[in-house]
C-alpha cells in the first residue's frame, strides 16, 4: 500500500541525485520511533503507574529487535505506530464515540500503509470480544455491543485503503494496484509446519488470559490489561502459526506491547531491570558493531551508479536500493517474489528485461538462478556492482582474432591493465565505443594486451576501477 512511500515522496522529489539522501531518510525515521515510544510510555500508564511506565519506555526504546529494526527505513515504522495509536486509544478514557472514530482512523492508516494490517484488524477483533467474554462477571461490554463496537470500527478504518483503491482505478492503474497488494501476496504456505507453533502457544495464551482476567485489581484496569495482552499474544499467535511468510519487521508490533507486559515483574527487583538493561545495550552495540562503517558500501554503490549511468538508464537491483534510477524488471525481489520463482509460480524473465531494456549496470548478484547464470556471462565485476561486458584471454597482437559473445546491446570499449586497447571489433576500429548487439564478434588487437576487457564504454565514467 502507497501512503508510506507517498508521505516519503517530497524527500527524494526535491533531492539531487546524491547518497547522502540515504542519511536523510534514516534521520526521517527518528519521529516515527519517538512517537512509538511515547505512544508505549501512554499505553503502560493506562495499564499500571508513572514508573512503570517510564521503565517500560526506557526498555522498549533499548529492545536490541526493536531499536535496529524501527530505526531502519521502512514502511513499518508508521505501520508500527498506527498499531500503539489503535491500542492506546482504545485503552484511554476518551468517549466510547471518539475511541471508535480514532481507532477507525488509525487502523484505516496503517491499511493505506501496508495490507499486513490484516493481521492487525483481526488480533484486535479477537482481543475485544474475548475481553468482554472474560470479564462478562465483572460487568463488561455485552459480547453482542463488543461485536458492533468491532464492526464500526473495522468499517471506518474501510474508509481510507477503499479511497486508495479508488483513487487507482480513476487513474487507470486498478490492474497494476490489485496485482501489488493482493495478487502478488497471494502465497501458500512455504513452511506450513509453522502451524505446530499453534500447539505450546495456545494454552500458555490461555492460561496467562485467565490469570489476568481473575486477577483482583480494578474492572476497568483488569479489561485494559487483558486487553492488551490478548491483542499482543493473538497477533503473535497469527503472525508464527497462520501468516504464511514472517519476515523479521513483521515482528515489530510485538515488542513494545510484551515489553510493556513484563516490566512491572522486572520492577519487582530493581536488579533485573539493570540486568535488562544492561543486556539490551550490550546486545545492541554487538549486533549493530558501531565500530565499523557498514553504511559506506552502500553510499559506495549509489555512487558508483550515479556517476556512471545517466537519469534515463535502467539499473537492475533487488529492490531499488540504487534509489534515483529506474529498474528493468517490474518484480521486486523480495521475500515473496523469491518463494513465488522457487515455486514455479512466476516466470523468472529478468534476463530478458536486461536484453530489451539494454540495462549496462546490475547492483547485486543475489537474483535467481536463470538470471544469475546470464549475469555471470554477459557482465563483469567493476568496483561494487557489475557491468555488461566480457573478460578475453591475453591477446598476441599478431593479427589472430579473439572471439566473444555480448548478451546486452550497447556502446563498448576494449580496456586493459593500462587502459584502453587499440583493436578492431568485426574488422570495424574500434575509435571512441562501438555499438554491438547481442551476439557473437570476434576481436583483432593491434599489440601484445594482458587481461583485455570488452566493456560497456558507460563503466569508464567511474575512474575509481581497474579491470
Amino acid at each position: 500500500m502507497p501512503v508510506f512511500h507517498l508521505l516519503s515522496a517530497p524527500l527524494f522529489l526535491f533531492a539531487d541525485d546524491d547518497a547522502r539522501l540515504l542519511f536523510v531518510a534514516r534521520m526521517a525515521m527518528l519521529p516515527l520511533f519517538a512517537a512509538a515510544i511515547f505512544l508505549v510510555w501512554r499505553i503502560a500508564g493506562a495499564l499500571f503507574d508513572e514508573r512503570v511506565a517510564g521503565w517500560s519506555a526506557v526498555l522498549v526504546a533499548l529492545c536490541p529487535p526493536f531499536f535496529l529494526g524501527s530505526l531502519e527505513y521502512r514502511a513499518d515504522d508508521l505501520w508500527l505506530v498506527c498499531w500503539l495509536g489503535v491500542i492506546a486509544v482504545l485503552i484511554s478514557d476518551l468517549p466510547r464515540t471518539d475511541k471508535d472514530l480514532a481507532a477507525g482512523m488509525l487502523l484505516g492508516l496503517a491499511f493505506g500503509v501496508s495490507m499486513k494490517s490484516v493481521l492487525f484488524a483481526c488480533a484486535l477483533a479477537g482481543a475485544a470480544i474475548l475481553t468482554s467474554v472474560l470479564t462478562a462477571y465483572r460487568g463488561a461490554v455485552p459480547i453482542g455491543q463488543a461485536a458492533k463496537r468491532v464492526a464500526r470500527i473495522v468499517g471506518i478504518a474501510l474508509i481510507l485503503p477503499l479511497g486508495i483503491g479508488a483513487a487507482f482505478a480513476l487513474a487507470g492503474a486498478w490492474k497494476p494496484f490489485f496485482y501489488g497488494v493482493f495478487d502478488h501476496n497471494l502465497i501458500r504456505f512455504e513452511h506450513a509446519w509453522r502451524v505446530l507453533w499453534f500447539i505450546p502457544l495456545y494454552p500458555l495464551i490461555r492460561i496467562t488470559a485467565l490469570a489476568i482476567a481473575r486477577s483482583t485489581a480494578d474492572a476497568l484496569i483488569v479489561r485494559r490489561r487483558l486487553f492488551v495482552f490478548l491483542a499482543c499474544a493473538g497477533y503473535l499467535l497469527l503472525l508464527v502459526a497462520f501468516w504464511p511468510m514472517a519476515s523479521d519487521e513483521s515482528y515489530l508490533p510485538f515488542y513494545p506491547l510484551a515489553v510493556v507486559l513484563i516490566t512491572p515483574f522486572l520492577l519487582r527487583r530493581p536488579v533485573a531491570v539493570t540486568i535488562a538493561c544492561a543486556a539490551a545495550i550490550g546486545a545492541i552495540v554487538i549486533i549493530a558493531r558501531p565500530w565499523k562503517d557498514e553504511a559506506r558500501q552502500e553510499i559506495d554503490t549509489v555512487m558508483e551508479v550515479v556517476s556512471m549511468t545517466a537519469a534515463n538508464e535502467p539499473v537492475m537491483d533487488l529492490k531499488g536500493e540504487s534509489i534515483f534510477r529506474a529498474r528493468p524488471s517490474y518484480l521486486v525481489l523480495e521475500a515473496i517474489t523469491n518463494a513465488k520463482l522457487r515455486m514455479g509460480s512466476l516466470r523468472d524473465s529478468i534476463a530478458d528485461s536486461l536484453v530489451r531494456s539494454a540495462t549496462h549496470v546490475v547492483v547485486d548478484d543475489n537474483l535467481p538462478p536463470r538470471t544469475r547464470r546470464f549475469v555471470d556471462r554477459y557482465y563483469v565485476p567493476w568496483g561494487s556492482v557489475y557491468v555488461a561486458g566480457v573478460r578475453l584471454p591475453q591477446l598476441r597482437g599478431d593479427g589472430s582474432a579473439a572471439s566473444f559473445t555480448i548478451g546486452v546491446p550497447g556502446p563498448y570499449v576494449v580496456i586493459s591493465e593500462r587502459g584502453r586497447v587499440r583493436a578492431m571489433i568485426d574488422g570495424v576500429l574500434v575509435r571512441k565505443a562501438m555499438y554491438l548487439k547481442p551476439g557473437r564478434h570476434t576481436l583483432v588487437a593491434m599489440r601484445r594486451t594482458s587481461r583485455p576487457l570488452v566493456i560497456w564504454s558507460g563503466a569508464l565514467k567511474w575512474p575509481f576501477v581497474r579491470p
